[in-house]
């Protein structure tokens, strides 16, 4: 029989495939499986927005569940677009709206998440 925790199945749902801290990961948000990422928001009236990306530096991440709770955060800010996070290196990738574009509301979500996040250079 084969088991899979958790961790296991966000790594592979994040496609980090290659990185797997699921057997000896201890973080509180191992116990339940990780959220699926939510689909980019478009534009109601169909015309496409200018979009820029902004890179985080998330601190605290121990797992891939943990990754998909920063991206859950940051996806629920007003403009975000696309949050991509990589455990591997600590960063969230964010496409904004170039007009709604608040890096503060995206510190504030990842703090509010339980983990660190500054805009990286």
């Amino acid at each position: 029989m084969f088991f899979f925790k958790p961790c296991a199945i966000a790594v592979v749902a994040l496609g980090l495939v290659g990185f797997d801290t699921a057997y000896g990961c201890s973080c509180c948000c191992c116990k339940g499986a990780a959220p699926a990422a939510p689909a980019p928001i478009q534009p109601a009236n169909g015309a496409a927005a200018k979009t820029m990306q902004v890179t985080l530096s998330v601190s605290g991440m121990t797992c891939a569940a943990c990754a998909a709770k920063v991206q859950k955060a940051i996806m629920g800010v007003p403009g975000v677009r696309q949050a991509q996070v990589d455990i591997r290196t600590g960063k969230a990738v964010v496409t904004v709206d170039e007009d709604k574009c608040d890096e503060k509301a995206m510190i504030k979500a990842v703090e509010q998440a339980g983990y660190g996040a500054k805009v990286a250079k």
